[in-house]
């Protein structure tokens, strides 16, 4: 997902098997087997636990995440994670996501549950 509300564009990619979101800060400049600036779900880029850091399917937390699929950036620059396994959306604001090197961006101040109707 390109997030272009911000110069140069960003790329937030949903690395679903390992548990996580990846988001580069520059898309423009992006080569291949580049580091990621900001890593979502775990604490770095070693580890793919299921909900971070208790490795329980069945057990959504406030620290990770299961399964994320789909992305999207609004125009405001927050950017919505389908948490697919736990099946809920979570919101990380513009702000947060911004900044170099941001290795880890704790999930339980921005998640919020959702129920299918």
């Amino acid at each position: 997902m390109l997030d272009y509300s911000v110069t140069p564009p960003h790329l937030y990619v949903a690395d679903t098997l390992n548990n996580r979101i990846l988001g580069f800060n520059n898309f423009t400049t992006m080569q291949n087997g580049q580091k990621a600036d900001l890593v979502i779900g775990q604490p770095d880029v070693f580890r793919a636990q299921v909900n971070y850091p208790t490795n329980k399917a069945g057990t959504p937390n406030a620290q990770g995440l299961n399964l994320p699929t789909a992305l999207v950036v609004d125009s405001a620059g927050n950017l919505y994670v389908a948490d697919t396994g736990n099946a809920r959306v979570v919101r990380f604001p513009r702000h947060l996501l911004r900044g170099p090197r941001r290795w880890k961006v704790p999930i339980w101040c921005w998640a919020s549950r959702t129920s299918a109707t």
